[in-house]
């Protein structure tokens, strides 16, 4: 048997309880419970399955260290609670405690599929699932360009800028300001970075010129990481013209305002959804790489457009999906058994915008070495292996069939895109000068779309002829 894994279970409802039988009830378990966490004060002090039930306050390093405690089971239904407090509560945990949190599967997985002891895990860890080294900077290399300048992030509360914005405050001394038009984001935001009281927020729209050209011209900022987009496909598919005025004319706009107020260094966080786009947000996304382009020779700036693939574990990405198909006892979706990604993670991504908004370049597109694409149905089951279960005989996984304008594989380059350098094996920096684009066309024939006097086949069309 493993080495005792001295843990307490959170939640002495009947959840808790049934994991406790399970535990007690495996011969090979190597759990050992020293009692139940509840925040329900009728049940702290008594005793469930005959273990003390303990107030959270209770349980401190000192507790900790005299029990040996090694883990914690979190043991409350999903539905027990609102999803949001939900993940403050094992947030609060994590940090609290410096434990693992071990997250069960919801009990009407339990009751469809029988009892598994294989399946009381730790959370998942994304980065497992990227098949290649780890990339990474030192904060030294990074802080320099940063101690004491002024950065704003737009979308500063989602996956991607909530990244950028904790790494910034935990390496740096900059003083870091975020955009969101989510409330609920920036929540999320507080609950999560320790430092947040070292963060500016602006809860506001960024298509609100009046709003943004007032933060810059409070703020002043040194950089601005364009990070603020709709980047749900499907979504996006069906809200064309609310997607293309978010990501696209509303980076024109911060663009524009960047320029006019000296901003000096400029990243826009694109896609490779942007490459050959057959959707509405790669098309929205390739707008703004084109507007960048266009003032490559107008300006002595740095504004710069850094490309790359999936981030595994951000809001919406398919590993999230399969954790909530798991949740919810619903079977694994995958479009085609031939479909393939490029993924990297969060963190991963955060570092390389980050670095390459340093190298002081120009105008340059940074496209991010993601290695080789995965396959997603390959995905699937990795992911099922990692939860303990078998694919396809324990747990379905459901081929549904590729949308009308999805792509059975992605790209990072055009055909006409040349590499000028590659840093570190890790960043390929791709020149501009051949493209003559004037970014007047470009807003021109994105206001004819939103004015309804241009057709969306006519966008796509006009992207074509800069391939």
């Amino acid at each position: 048997m493993d080495k005792i894994n001295n843990s307490l279970i959170f939640g002495a409802g009947e959840f808790g309880k049934l994991i406790h039988r399970l535990i007690l009830s495996n011969n090979k378990s190597n759990f050992n419970i020293k009692g139940f966490i509840d925040e329900d004060f009728s049940k702290i002090g008594s005793k469930v399955n005959d273990l003390k039930v303990f107030s959270s306050l209770e349980i401190d390093s000192e507790f900790i260290k005299q029990n040996q405690i090694k883990s914690i089971i979190f043991a409350v239904r999903n539905n027990s609670f609102e999803k949001v407090i939900l993940q403050k509560k094992i947030s609060q945990l994590e940090k609290k405690t410096k434990l693992p949190i071990i997250i069960p599967p919801d009990l009407n997985f339990w009751i469809n599929n029988g009892l598994d002891m294989t399946l009381l895990k730790n959370r998942i860890n994304y980065d497992d699932f990227v098949e290649r080294g780890v990339i990474d900077f030192e904060n030294s290399e990074l802080s320099l360009n940063f101690n004491n300048k002024t950065v704003l992030i737009t979308g500063g509360a989602g996956s991607i800028g909530s990244e950028i914005c904790s790494q910034l405050v935990n390496f740096s001394n900059a003083r870091v300001a975020i955009i969101d038009i989510s409330e609920i984001n920036i929540f999320k935001l507080k609950q999560n970075i320790t430092s947040i009281d070292q963060v500016e927020i602006f809860l506001g729209d960024i298509s609100d010129i009046k709003f943004i050209e007032k933060v810059i011209l409070d703020l002043k900022p040194d950089f601005v990481f364009n990070a603020a987009a709709f980047k749900h496909v499907d979504i996006c598919e069906k809200n064309p013209t609310s997607t293309l005025r978010n990501n696209a004319l509303s980076a024109f706009n911060v663009i524009d305002i960047c320029l006019k107020n000296k901003v000096k260094n400029f990243v826009q966080i694109s896609t490779d959804k942007a490459v050959e786009p057959t959707t509405v947000m790669g098309l929205s996304k390739r707008l703004v790489e084109l507007y960048l382009i266009s003032i490559n020779k107008e300006v002595d700036f740095n504004y710069i457009i850094t490309r790359f693939g999936n981030v595994l574990g951000s809001s919406g990405s398919v590993l999230r999906i399969f954790e909530q198909q798991l949740s919810n006892n619903n079977p694994l979706t995958v479009t085609d058994r031939k479909a393939t990604r490029y993924f990297m993670s969060i963190y991963e991504a955060a570092r390389l915008v980050i670095k390459s908004s340093t190298f002081n370049l120009g105008t340059k597109l940074y496209v991010f070495n993601m290695g080789s694409q995965k396959n997603i149905y390959d995905l699937a089951c990795e992911f099922l292996k990692n939860r303990g279960i078998v694919p396809e005989i324990q747990y379905p996984i459901k081929i549904i069939g590729l949308k009308k304008s999805e792509k059975l594989t992605e790209k990072l380059f055009y055909k006409d895109e040349n590499i000028l350098q590659t840093i570190e094996n890790k960043l390929n920096i791709i020149g501009l000068d051949k493209f003559k684009i004037k970014t007047i066309t470009l807003k021109n024939a994105l206001k004819a779309y939103l004015n309804g006097e241009l057709e969306l086949h006519q966008l796509f069309k006009l992207i074509d002829n800069y391939e």
